[in-house]
C-alpha cells in the first residue's frame, strides 16, 4: 500500500506542450506576415539549434528543454545558470531568423521581434491540467505529496507560482537545486527523504517513460504513467499503471 505520492510537473500537473504549440503558432502570426509553416519550422529549429548549443550538455543533465530557453529567466547559485542566461538571447534571435529564412521572410529585426514577444505570449498559457488541484487535494487527505520535476529552480518556482502550487505539497524538489535530474536515483531518494518514507513506499506520478517512470522503477517506486493526447513519448520504462486522465488516478493508487 502506498505511503506518499509524486507528481511530476509539466505535462502531468501543468500544460505544457501543446501551451508551447499553441505560443509558436500566436508568435508567428503577430510577425510572420501569415507565412504557412513558419511556427512549425521555428520549433524545429529551436530543438536543432538547442541540442547543437554550448550549453546543452548541462541544459539536458537539469532537464531544461529548448522550448524553456526562448521564454525562461534562468537563475541561480550555479555559475552555469549565469552562462545560459547569457546564452539565451541571441539563440532566441537565432531560432526566429534561421525560420524565417527558411520559410521566405529572413529578416534580423523580424525576428528580434518575434523573440521579445515569446516570453510574454508563453507566460499567457502557464494554466493547469484538468482536476490538477482536485486529484492533488484529494490525494494529499490520505498521503503525503510532493512535486519532483526537473528544471531550472527560477523557471521551475515561477511556473508553480503562477498556478498557486506551493502550498498544496508536502515538499518540492527541483532538479536544478540539487544538481542532480530525473531519472537519476538520487533525487527520487531525496524527495521521499524530504517526506519521511521509504523511496519503495512511494508512487510516481508522470507523462515522461524515461524520466519518471523509468527512473522511478529504478528505486523501487510503483509508477503511474499519464499519457498525454498526441505526444511521443520515448523510454524504455514500463510502468505499473497507465491513466489517461488525473481523474483516473486516485482509484488507481487505493487499487496498488
Amino acid at each position: 500500500m502506498p505511503k506518499a505520492i509524486l507528481f511530476d510537473l509539466d505535462d502531468t500537473l501543468l500544460i505544457d506542450d501543446s501551451a508551447t504549440h499553441a505560443t509558436f503558432e500566436a508568435v508567428a502570426a503577430m510577425v510572420g506576415e501569415g507565412r504557412p509553416g513558419l511556427a512549425e519550422v521555428a520549433m524545429a529549429k529551436c530543438v536543432e539549434l538547442w541540442k547543437a548549443g554550448v550549453m546543452y550538455p548541462f541544459c539536458r543533465s537539469i532537464g531544461i528543454h529548448g522550448y524553456e530557453c526562448v521564454w525562461g529567466n534562468f537563475a541561480g547559485k550555479d555559475p552555469r545558470y549565469e552562462r545560459l542566461a547569457a546564452w539565451c538571447p541571441g539563440f532566441r534571435i537565432d531560432v526566429w531568423y534561421q525560420a524565417l529564412e527558411e520559410t521566405g521572410l529572413g529578416d534580423r529585426e523580424r525576428a528580434q521581434r518575434l523573440a521579445e514577444l515569446y516570453p510574454g505570449e508563453r507566460r499567457k498559457r502557464l494554466d493547469l491540467m484538468p482536476d490538477a488541484l482536485e486529484v492533488v487535494r484529494g490525494l494529499r487527505e490520505k498521503y503525503p505529496v510532493a512535486l519532483l520535476t526537473n528544471g531550472a529552480p527560477s523557471l521551475q518556482r515561477e511556473k508553480i507560482a503562477a498556478c498557486a502550487l506551493e502550498a498544496e505539497f508536502d515538499a518540492i524538489t527541483i532538479s536544478g537545486e540539487l544538481g542532480i535530474g530525473k531519472p537519476k536515483p538520487e533525487i527520487f531518494r531525496a524527495t521521499a527523504d524530504k517526506l519521511g518514507v521509504a523511496v519503495t513506499d512511494c508512487v510516481m506520478v508522470g507523462n515522461s517513460l524515461e524520466r519518471d517512470i523509468a527512473g522511478g522503477n529504478g528505486v523501487g517506486m510503483a509508477t503511474v504513467h499519464l499519457v498525454i493526447p498526441g505526444a511521443r513519448e520515448e523510454g524504455s520504462g514500463v510502468p505499473t499503471e497507465t491513466i489517461h486522465a488525473l481523474s483516473e488516478l486516485p482509484a488507481v493508487v487505493a487499487a496498488l
